[in-house]
């Protein structure tokens, strides 16, 4: 309920609106009508307004903005060259080159 007296209903769904205007207030990665829409792809955290930081095709988390890095990149922002991936994947197949797997 939110407004003066708490008079109206909020429409928000599961989560709670703001006591006088009855904005709903969205968890981090939510947002739109009822927090039912997840952020877009490149933003995350609260109102979706920060802009993710993964390179090379990395994905962003929504909510925490933490990157899922592709095959052959490492590091908070998917900028480390994943040496041993590479290594291993051009050397595969090659008889003349010793590949040593730890």
């Amino acid at each position: 309920m939110f407004g003066a007296h708490c008079r109206q209903k909020c429409h928000c769904g599961l989560y709670p609106c703001h006591r006088e205007t009855g904005v709903c207030q969205c968890p981090p990665g939510r947002t739109g009508p009822n927090c039912a829409m997840p952020c877009v792809e490149g933003k995350y955290g609260p109102g979706c307004q920060q802009v993710c930081e993964c390179y090379h095709g990395g994905s962003c988390h929504p909510a925490t903005g933490h990157c899922s890095c592709t095959p052959g990149w490492l590091g908070p922002t998917c900028r480390e060259e994943d040496v041993s991936y590479v290594t291993t994947s051009d050397q595969r197949g090659r008889a003349d080159i010793p590949v040593e797997l730890s």
